[in-house]
């Protein structure tokens, strides 16, 4: 489906792919403290970086979007209930990746060795 712009369509900012990759300890959020903690200090990077401007994606129906792994986004407020934003949204960790991170704990995990 197209996604309508009251549905609570997904919300990134641009540019914000080239600050420094941050974990829960890089921000010294204690685990569990998700959206209390890492919100609010990615909160505190987009007021500090205004160059980086809200982007609202309006996407229509068949389209795929990829994105760096650093981007701050996020759904955006439903403003009409009768509308829905269905999606698919799968994670890639590749062969010969060293480590990837649990989304709401980025805790760095390493994969086991094969040898």
């Amino acid at each position: 489906e197209d996604i309508h712009a009251d549905a609570g369509p997904l919300e990134y900012y641009l540019g914000s792919h080239k600050a420094p990759f941050e974990t829960m300890q890089t921000l010294n959020c204690p685990l569990g403290h998700y959206q209390s903690c890492y919100e609010e200090a990615l909160q505190q990077k987009v007021l500090k970086n205004p160059r980086w401007r809200p982007v609202s994606l309006l996407a229509k129906k068949g389209q795929v979007v990829l994105w760096d792994r650093n981007v701050i986004h996020g759904g955006t407020p439903v403003r009409n209930s009768s509308l829905t934003r269905t999606s698919q949204v799968t994670h890639y960790f590749l062969e010969g990746d060293d480590f990837y991170i649990v989304p709401k704990q980025s805790v760095l995990k390493f994969k086991q060795d094969d040898n």
